[in-house]
């Protein structure tokens, strides 16, 4: 009894330190799912997904609002993990991985130690203040698209080799590649190259200048119903988040999310 009593108080502790922000689906068109098990969720406009969270998508999109400081469209066929969601005042903690699909993402560089990256199975992606799209399917080309800003790409399953004398193989991994703006890395089975951005890339993130962020107030209200942040809403908590975002300084708008905004959704117009 005692053992099985420590185990649970274990799993407690253990569930409640997982994570302490929240992720919020802000557009939703089409089939989209969280993963579960039996049978997955069917996912509507302002429903609020936390650490571990697995959002899938088959003929849909979704838009989702990653902590107080990034949005990220997750397209059609694609699946997504929010493997950790952290963020305090003065920093950020988030990893997400890409399973399957193409992504375009928008992140803040609102905190002073914030660290963002997405995994997929050909790199891991580290970014701050970026604006950006992957593509990890079967489809079509895998790679890394930078819009604005930079990040650092660190690719899987590749490697420098040499020949030394005598006949000898010497192999090391690559080393992170900082990918800046305005060019794109592509990925084939063990090699990369890196070029200037295609036309129909930029073209694939021009939604991005449509993600909005959710009033900071209303997002903190919605982080407080599953994380213990009680208190009024704190602007240094989250500070710089807005402004950062968008150069206009828009959020949308002063309504909740289940009001339509006809700047943002395109199903409203």
């Amino acid at each position: 009894m005692k053992i099985a009593l420590s185990i649970l108080i274990l799993f407690c502790a253990t569930t409640a330190f997982a994570g302490n922000t929240v992720a919020v689906a802000t557009l939703v068109k089409g089939e989209v799912f969280k993963k579960k098990f039996p049978v997955n969720e069917k996912v509507s406009k302002g429903d609020v997904f936390v650490e571990s969270d697995v959002i899938l998508t088959k003929n849909g999109k979704v838009d989702v609002q990653v902590g107080s400081g990034s949005v990220i469209r997750l397209n059609e066929n694609s699946e997504l993990k929010l493997k950790t969601m952290e963020e305090s005042k003065n920093s950020g903690n988030f990893a997400l991985d890409l399973i399957k699909g193409m992504v375009q993402t928008k992140v803040a560089n609102s905190k002073s130690k914030n660290k963002y990256n997405i995994s997929t199975n050909t790199s891991t992606v580290g970014v701050r203040g970026t604006e950006f799209m992957i593509n990890d399917s079967t489809e079509e080309e895998n790679g890394v698209y930078m819009r604005k800003g930079s990040a650092e790409v660190e690719p899987r399953n590749i490697k420098n080799c040499l020949i030394t004398f005598p006949v000898n193989l010497v192999c090391e991994e690559v080393k992170p590649i900082l990918l800046t703006e305005g060019n794109e890395i592509i990925f084939q089975e063990e090699s990369y190259d890196i070029h200037p951005l295609k036309p129909s890339k930029l073209s694939d993130m021009n939604v991005i200048d449509s993600f909005r962020l959710l009033p900071i107030e209303e997002f903190h209200r919605i982080r407080q119903e599953y994380y213990e942040t009680i208190g009024a809403y704190d602007p240094s908590e989250y500070a710089g988040t807005l402004e950062k975002f968008n150069s206009d300084g828009s959020s949308l708008k002063e309504s909740s999310i289940n009001c339509c905004d006809p700047c943002y959704d395109p199903c409203c117009r």
